[in-house]
């Protein structure tokens, strides 16, 4: 299994070490599914921004803890990873970059007694790290601390590298540079300290269904306010008016709730200095240190004028953030350390055999050239205070058309009227199955194109995703072969299967 996350994701890792900065570990990771698309965030509806994710095929706006160890296959490097991890694009005027992503899993700090050892991940635990309302660093919001282990400023989890290998360049906490011949990288890290507690904090407007906390009956609500953008390591706090209204009555819940529902991620803290250090004491138990990067390769647009901004309008860099939903297979995740254990579930070739799924909104386009940022975001600048009005469509923030929440894998080209479909089949014994004319095309293969090139040949196949092959007769040994051989993403088509390694989908003229 594996995880699931916006660019590249890694999985969970159980550290057991005598010093607190000893080891890490890292896996890669492809885009799994692209579009507002946010099961930690906006569980059951649609996101306010685009995020690329990375992990669990099936990823949606459903997504639990069960249904991602049930995907069938994982976009990461180890595939008994399902957690989910996102991150969100990155835009120029309307061009969509093309970028990599790489997740670590650091043996760093310590839980709030001193101890090195990190706990596993709980199964459905889901939290975020980042401010997506940031245009400015905060100076003043900081981590805990003490004498021996000192706070810092919570905004350091994110930093920006501006990659030229000929000019090396210091990193910031914004996008201060976006002339970068090698791509620009950012960074981001999560909180490593967990209340043992809860899995995910919603906040008192949601406390209903998830987490019942309801407050005293002698109570009557008139407000309730916290600061729900505040990562203080101690425990926010809520504070009640009492006035008319039953606060256990739901009408009056909704009434003084209306428009703060927010997530607080309360249950989760940062290290002392965020990537090591110690935990709260509110939050006594370490977990494996998470830090990702993203490379964006911004040195492969070549136009004057314009600038970057990513899906939820920040030009800044300031709100860079990320999730995380853990879905991994915990005997893979209680091994971690002993790094054989991954090589049975480690795949090399995970980018083609788990490809990019169909778009849980299909109407809603994101790559590519787009008339403006889905969601209807307004960019903004540095110091601007985000508004509601910032993110709203006219008439609603919601995509035109019913979710795709099957979030169906690529699959083979049916046929048409001139040819039918074999399914997938063996490389023929020692040499080609099909020896007549091929080609090959790394950004347009798909089988539509491969039967045209072919036409009036007996058998046409593609394979390894971009490669064509046409012959008159089938290779002494080559047979059908299990459908799944047959993974591979069409490099002209990502809902389309071109083939696997040494395996065709194979046609025959009717």
């Amino acid at each position: 299994m594996a995880p699931v996350w916006s660019m590249v994701v890694t999985s969970t890792v159980v550290f057991h070490l005598v010093e607190p900065v000893l080891g890490f570990w890292r896996m890669s990771c492809s885009v799994a599914q692209m579009g507002r698309v946010d099961p930690v965030i906006s569980f059951g509806q649609v996101s306010q921004h685009v995020h690329k994710i990375s992990g669990a095929s099936n990823i949606n706006i459903n997504s639990t803890y069960d249904s991602l160890v049930a995907a069938p296959c994982t976009s990461c490097q180890i595939q008994g990873a399902h957690i989910g991890t996102r991150n969100y694009t990155i835009y120029m005027l309307t061009e969509s970059m093309r970028r990599c992503m790489a997740v670590y899993y650091l043996g760093r700090g310590m839980d709030a007694a001193g101890g090195t050892k990190a706990s596993p991940f709980p199964k459905g635990l889901k939290f975020l790290s980042g401010n997506n309302n940031a245009r400015s660093y905060d100076a003043n919001t900081k981590t805990y601390g003490n004498a021996t282990y000192p706070n810092v400023p919570v905004a350091d989890r994110v930093t920006f590298a501006c990659i030229d290998y000929n000019n090396p360049k210091p990193q910031a906490n914004y996008m201060s540079d976006t002339n970068c011949p090698d791509g620009m990288r950012a960074q981001i890290d999560f909180q490593s300290c967990w209340d043992g507690v809860n899995l995910y904090n919603v906040g008192f407007p949601q406390l209903c269904p998830e987490r019942p906390r309801a407050l005293p009956k002698k109570y009557k609500i008139r407000a309730i306010t916290r600061d729900v953008n505040s990562e203080k390591a101690t425990k926010l706090k809520e504070k009640v008016e009492v006035v008319q209204g039953d606060a256990n009555d739901p009408a009056s819940l909704k009434a003084a709730l209306t428009g703060v529902h927010t997530a607080d991620q309360s249950h989760v803290a940062y290290l002392s200095q965020i990537d090591n250090g110690i935990c709260p004491p509110t939050h006594p138990i370490l977990l494996p240190h998470i830090f990702i990067e993203v490379l964006y390769s911004i040195g492969d647009i070549n136009q004057d004028g314009g600038k970057f901004v990513f899906a939820n309008g920040d030009e800044t860099g300031y709100s860079f953030h990320g999730d995380f939903i853990n879905g991994w297979d915990i005997p893979v995740l209680t091994v971690v350390e002993e790094c054989p254990a991954f090589l049975p579930s480690d795949d090399t070739n995970f980018a083609k055999t788990c490809p990019e799924t169909s778009p849980v909104y299909p109407c809603e386009p994101v790559h590519g050239i787009i008339d403006k940022l889905p969601g209807c975001i307004t960019p903004t600048g540095f110091n601007h205070v985000v508004q509601p009005s910032d993110n709203t469509c006219p008439g609603g923030n919601v995509a035109s058309c019913s979710p795709n929440f099957l979030n169906a894998p690529p699959l083979p080209f049916p046929g048409n009227a001139q040819y039918k479909s074999l399914g997938c089949y063996t490389e023929a014994t020692g040499a080609r199955a099909l020896t007549g004319n091929h080609y090959a095309s790394t950004t347009a293969m798909t089988a539509e194109a491969c039967i045209a090139f072919c036409a009036g040949s007996k058998y046409v196949g593609v394979e390894y995703a971009s490669e064509c092959y046409c012959g008159s007769s089938l290779g002494s040994g080559s047979a059908p072969a299990p459908a799944g051989d047959c993974a591979l993403t069409c490099s002209g088509n990502r809902w389309e299967v071109c083939g696997g390694g040494n395996r065709l989908n194979l046609y025959q003229l009717k």
